[in-house]
């Protein structure tokens, strides 16, 4: 996740506690009923920090996270890659590595793109303040972005399922070779 988007997030965050901050200061002072009533339902209908902004902040925070992993990830497939190419070199049957290094790197790649999606699909979503609409808009791009963040963790988990099952045919070649 870019600084920009993080900075995007955290503005937002912060607009939304103070305007929320506001109008608890204007629900305290208020003296009649009809306004009390306009300012608490306000509440759910322009200030959706909960339905919302906090949705945003937790799907940037799971890219942010896959974007960290896939970077571990892909310094572990070159140095996968380094035994897989030295255990060619001595002979040995690497048809298996091979196969599970290509899907291993597939798999980063994948993890990487749905993440950047994710963050694409919330990127600009903006309150609905009341308007059915764009609520729906966003509920949907909220869903999506989800939905793409899920794939990308399981896109890192298959990729690590590959990285071990690596390791595990190297140690049973007799060459050194760690997940680390």
């Amino acid at each position: 996740v870019s600084a920009s988007q993080k900075a995007t997030v955290a503005s937002s965050l912060a607009s939304q506690v103070l305007a929320l901050t506001t109008l608890k200061a204007k629900i305290a002072a208020d003296t009649d009923l009809p306004t009390l009533k306009t300012d608490i339902a306000s509440i759910t209908a322009s200030y959706r920090i909960f339905m919302l902004v906090m949705p945003q902040a937790r799907i940037q925070v799971a890219a942010d996270k896959i974007m960290t992993v896939t970077g571990s990830l892909t310094t572990l497939a070159a140095k996968l890659k380094t035994h897989i190419d030295a255990a060619a070199a001595a002979g040995k049957d690497v048809s298996v590595m091979t196969s599970s290094y290509t899907e291993m790197n597939a798999k980063i790649a994948d993890a990487t793109v749905q993440s950047s999606a994710a963050v694409t699909l919330i990127a600009s979503l903006m309150p609905d303040n009341g308007d059915n609409a764009k609520k729906q808009a966003n509920e949907q791009a909220l869903k999506d972005a989800r939905a793409k963040i899920k794939l990308g963790a399981q896109d890192i988990e298959t990729a690590r399922k590959d990285a071990h099952s690596i390791v595990k045919v190297l140690r049973e070649m007799g060459l050194a070779a760690s997940a680390g």
